[in-house]
């Protein structure tokens, strides 16, 4: 297995991107342009990615994710959460005595959570122990600052817009939200969530989809409706005003 992660730069503008199988090395650029003057023609390029740096990080790389300044790159590799910059430095490095399995930031970039789990998924522990780590990021530094025991396995992490609530979601289909005193505020069923401008919007088992206001450190109920089969995806358009569900049934709804 290949354990590197390496940094990559593409030039150009992209209309279509059509990878040549798994190895991409390269991809097609279609472009087209009408005018009632012109006929119709289309314009094939071909572009390169260049690696800016790559790094050997020794395990298996479960996650990586840019801080949303593009300043940073925190990477979970096995038992260690690494925090790079853009030029390939190391910057910071925290060991763990469990697989670090997700990392996520803060969208001020200021925080980063980082989800333990077990090298085999098979293997059981005390609940106790199955926690996300909640980190300062303070002069390229990483600062510990909250253990949350969720209780499960979390698969998946997230912070609310104004960095007020960390969501994280596990494999019991819980969604717990926290504040950032790393207090519990409200344990939800659920099986996927979405954080917008000031919402956040969860599905679960039964179907429901909910619309909670977020403000304050908390979440109210504004509003719920029935998708007619379990929710095993949702997502919340950038602009906040469509909803997109996949469910078990095999159907998507906006």
């Amino acid at each position: 297995m290949d354990k590197t992660i390496r940094g990559q730069w593409l030039f150009g503008a992209i209309a279509a991107i059509v990878p040549w199988g798994v190895g991409m090395v390269g991809v097609s650029v279609v472009s087209g342009a009408m005018s009632p003057n012109l006929p119709s023609r289309n314009i094939v390029q071909t572009l390169s990615f260049r690696p800016l740096f790559e790094f050997d990080a020794n395990s298996s790389v479960w996650d990586v994710c840019f801080s949303p300044d593009g300043r940073t790159l925190a990477t979970a590799a096995a038992y260690s959460l690494e925090l790079w910059g853009r030029d390939g430095t190391r910057l910071d490095s925290v060991s763990h005595s469990l697989p670090v399995r997700v990392v996520e930031y803060s969208r001020d970039s200021s925080r980063i959570a980082a989800a333990l789990t077990t090298p085999d998924e098979a293997f059981e522990i005390d609940d106790v122990h199955k926690t996300v780590e909640l980190y300062r990021v303070a002069g390229d530094r990483l600062q510990s600052q909250h253990t949350l025991v969720h209780g499960s396995w979390v698969e998946k992490l997230g912070f609310s817009d104004d960095g007020a609530l960390l969501a994280t979601l596990g494999r019991d289909r819980t969604l717990k939200l926290w504040n950032d005193r790393g207090v519990d505020v409200r344990t939800l069923s659920a099986t996927d969530f979405a954080f917008g401008e000031e919402i956040l919007v969860t599905g679960d088992e039964a179907g429901t989809v909910t619309v909670w206001r977020v403000e304050n450190g908390d979440a109210r109920s504004l509003i719920s409706f029935d998708n007619g089969a379990p929710i095993s995806s949702l997502a919340l358009s950038p602009d906040g005003l469509a909803i997109a569900t996949g469910d078990e049934a095999g159907t998507v709804r906006l």
